[in-house]
């Protein structure tokens, strides 16, 4: 065998020895890959189960606190519009109807028996279910009388009944008043000016002043 020869087998050897190397190694490589992912698979799994039954079970303490809620809303409701709403008018419509039959029952006794003896029904329901009879109204006092329109006019202007005066001191007091009085002067209505011209107009007819 030449050296050739022997160098030629030599290099398939090692070349040989080198890809059983690597295949050994790549296997080696494939083999911790899928014992790792099958791990990590396994964990994942398990941790998606423990968030799955901690989910699961706070839905269901949610939907159990849900459906407990809303019964005791819709029994609170209900109990308040019983309170609030039917007992009441239950309460008045039975007062009502009551109230309704012992008049009819009062009604009838009356035509039968009762109004002969009495002048009215009020009268003989009173006797019957034992009411006082209402207070009788006071008279009202006699109304004070009226003031003449003189007198009235006097009055506007500030004089008193007794007082005498004359032309000169009407006159005056109606620049007076006007002084505050008259729209002209800042007031702001013409009514009470109106008032005091009617009042001087009524006293110079009455003492027959021009």
């Amino acid at each position: 065998m030449t050296t050739s020869q022997l160098l030629h087998y030599l290099g398939m050897f090692s070349a040989a020895l080198v890809w059983i190397v690597a295949a050994g190694i790549a296997f080696n490589f494939l083999h911790w890959l899928v014992v790792t992912l099958y791990r990590q698979a396994l964990i994942f799994i398990d941790w998606a189960s423990v968030l799955l039954m901690r989910g699961a079970t706070r839905l269901g303490r949610f939907l159990k606190s849900l459906v407990r809620e809303s019964v005791l809303l819709v029994i609170a409701v209900t109990w308040g519009t019983w309170l609030r709403l039917y007992q009441p008018c239950f309460l008045a419509a039975q007062k009502l109807s009551i109230a309704v039959r012992r008049y009819v029952k009062l009604r009838q006794l009356f035509w039968k028996y009762g109004r002969h003896e009495f002048a009215s029904f009020a009268e003989f329901r009173r006797s019957v279910l034992g009411e006082e009879e209402p207070p009788k109204k006071e008279q009202s006092k006699a109304a004070a009388p009226e003031k003449s329109t003189y007198a009235q006019a006097l009055e506007v202007l500030g004089f008193p009944e007794g007082q005498a005066f004359d032309k000169a001191m009407l006159k005056a007091r109606q620049r007076e008043l006007a002084a505050v009085l008259h729209p002209d002067k800042g007031f702001p209505t013409h009514v009470f000016m109106q008032q005091i011209n009617d009042a001087v107009d009524c006293i110079k007819r009455a003492k027959k002043w021009k």
